[in-house]
């Protein structure tokens, strides 16, 4: 009987040990998992933004290779004419035969070859109502922005609206490298022995909106009053700069 009672304070004392080892197991994986928690968050939306950056290299590489195709367009005779202008105002919705202004329009034609998201427009105003990622009265251009790839817009006070477009290819302290439509060869890349070199002049002028061709060029950063990306678009585009816009549109 004794040797019976000893058996079952044994078998009681083994359960209340594993039951100990169960809740405190429980309660350390608990834990790590709490701990683990920030850090799986933190993997996923670094994952996130290094996918959208890629997403926004890959835009930029076919939107400079769509460019290429637009080097050599001058107008044929200074009225805004070119086959590859009249192609651009069809796909805005325009005759294109009417001698609109080109600066905008030609960006549709780019975008579309590549298929991707545009605002179809022959108004420069137009490529900034969306996707808008930052504007002169917000202050400093955030650090963290690579513009290359944006649409950058110039703000003419006679006109009292954004007048030209510009998209940017790259930058240095104080000015920007971009490919324009419909402007003139003043501040135009000069090529010297197989070299690019950048001429930059310190003023805006009317040619600047209205002239002959295509072209590399350099603008101050100084003239640049806006700046909209639809290099992403959608959900990927709020993932990429909600974090700086609800500063304004709240």
């Amino acid at each position: 009987m004794e040797t019976i009672d000893r058996k079952r304070k044994i078998r009681l004392l083994l359960q209340i040990i594993c039951c100990i080892i169960i809740f405190i197991g429980c309660g350390a994986v608990e834990c790590l998992t709490t701990n683990n928690e920030p850090q799986v968050t933190e993997s996923k939306e670094l994952a996130k933004s290094i996918k959208r950056k890629t997403i926004r290299k890959n835009s930029f590489i076919r939107l400079v290779k769509s460019s290429q195709r637009w080097m050599d367009v001058r107008e044929l005779t200074g009225n805004n004419d070119h086959p590859m202008i009249t192609r651009a105002m069809r796909l805005c919705g325009l005759d294109g035969d009417k001698g609109y202004y080109w600066c905008a329009a030609c960006w549709t034609e780019i975008y579309e070859y590549e298929g991707m998201a545009n605002p179809r427009s022959a108004r420069v105003t137009d490529w900034f109502m969306t996707n808008v990622v930052w504007c002169d009265r917000w202050g400093e251009i955030p650090e963290q922005y690579d513009v290359r790839g944006m649409m950058g817009g110039v703000y003419y006070p006679r006109l009292n609206r954004y007048a030209h477009i510009v998209f940017i290819v790259g930058e240095d302290r104080n000015n920007y490298y971009t490919y324009q439509g419909n402007t003139s060869a003043l501040n135009a890349v000069k090529t010297f022995d197989g070299e690019e070199i950048y001429i930059t002049e310190d003023m805006i002028v009317e040619l600047e909106r209205n002239g002959q061709g295509f072209y590399k060029k350099v603008i101050s950063k100084q003239h640049i009053s806006v700046l909209s990306d639809y290099c992403v678009i959608g959900k990927a585009f709020s993932d990429e700069y909600d974090w700086y816009l609800l500063k304004f549109y709240n």
